[in-house]
């Protein structure tokens, strides 16, 4: 699996202050920036990596990821008409992984969406995820 970043250095730091200043002014760990933060694909494969209120294990703001899979009818379309799905199955990480550097992060979370692409596999049913993973890179 060969993972491609849409995520930049600017966008990373930015995205680690504004949900800090949220979680600090929001003291029941609510944090309503939801929007996308980036994403990372690999093959016909994507992560969006964003936030969600409450969304780890301890209930504290942190940064999660859900996986969608291309060329598969499910959950949307593209602008374009291609069709993708989206895994019905979710991750995140604590919210200290924003002090780290981006490329540090990166080489953390290509790991960690290796081993959740493995571990969903069995369990998806709209297409085999691992030679998704491992085909060409789209990019949709």
């Amino acid at each position: 699996m060969k993972f491609v970043w849409d995520l930049s250095e600017e966008e990373w730091k930015n995205y680690g202050v504004a949900i800090r200043r949220e979680a600090e002014a929001n003291p029941d760990g609510a944090v309503n920036t939801a929007g996308v933060v980036g994403c990372c694909r690999t093959g016909d494969l994507c992560f969006d990596l964003r936030a969600w209120g409450c969304i780890t294990e301890d209930e504290t703001p942190g940064l999660g990821y859900e996986l969608y899979v291309g060329g598969v009818e499910g959950h949307s379309e593209t602008l374009e008409g291609r069709p993708y799905d989206l895994v019905e199955e979710y991750g995140e990480f604590p919210i200290d992984v924003l002090d780290k550097p981006l490329k540090d992060f990166q080489v953390q979370a290509e790991e960690v969406f290796k081993k959740f692409i493995e571990d969903v596999a069995p369990r998806y049913t709209g297409a085999d995820l691992i030679e998704k993973a491992n085909e060409e890179l789209k990019v949709w």
